[in-house]
């Protein structure tokens, strides 16, 4: 019962429609209204999104832990070089379509599809560097790997990303996870760039903004 109070089978308003497009800050999306919960875009991280692309454009950028590849289409449009990264085919199919409503150069190998943290080691092989790595994990997530639990598993995750920073690289690190504070977030991050070599600095904290006010679920901190 709970599930379907959270994503209704039909809509509550309106005929329903399998797909729709819309604009965030004047960018094209596409959305599956009908996609359970996850429908193509977290309304929430917004102004990350906005962030991304305000930024002045520095090279290369890695976005991991993709899904429809909002945190890349805002990149490119700012003139980043971007690389795509989730463990879903779909996804990344879908990331490529939203690339497609803005016009912008889609080609395969800026898709990867895989477990991030072998993605991460193998560009690190590779000798591949980044000017702006997100991070954008689940907070919970079962693979061939194991489970992935933000609490007790992100100042890993931040440490394998903070190997592939240029060295006036950044950082955006995010969780969704409510149970995480900012304090527990700037810990793991320092401790994960610490153990990657870097001298952490923290220079700025976002949230969800003023359309979700008081919420505490979604925290965001660029480090360099």
């Amino acid at each position: 019962m709970q599930r379907e109070w959270l994503s209704p089978p039909e809509p509550v308003w309106g005929e329903a429609r399998p797909e729709i497009v819309a604009l965030e800050g004047g960018v094209p999306f596409l959305f599956r209204p009908g996609a359970d919960l996850s429908i193509g875009l977290f309304a929430d991280a917004r102004p990350l999104r906005a962030w991304v692309r305000e930024q002045e454009p520095a090279g290369q950028l890695l976005n991991a832990f993709a899904y429809t590849c909002g945190f890349g289409v805002m990149g490119t449009l700012a003139g980043y070089q971007v690389k795509n990264i989730d463990l879903s085919r779909k996804v990344l199919a879908w990331g490529q379509a939203n690339y497609a409503l803005s016009g912008l150069a889609d080609p395969d190998q800026d898709f990867l599809y895989g477990d991030v943290f072998d993605w991460l080691r193998r560009l690190k092989k590779r000798g591949e560097r980044f000017d702006l790595v997100v991070l954008d994990p689940p907070s919970f997530a079962r693979s061939q790997r194991g489970v992935w639990r933000a609490e007790r598993d992100y100042a890993a995750l931040a440490g394998e990303a903070a190997a592939l920073l240029t060295p006036q690289g950044r950082l955006l690190a995010v969780t969704n996870h409510a149970g995480i504070s900012a304090a527990a977030l700037s810990r793991m991050v320092g401790s994960g760039l610490a153990a990657a070599g870097r001298q952490g600095q923290f220079q700025l904290s976002l949230g969800p903004g003023p359309d979700w006010p008081g919420a505490t679920h979604l925290r965001a901190q660029v480090w360099s």
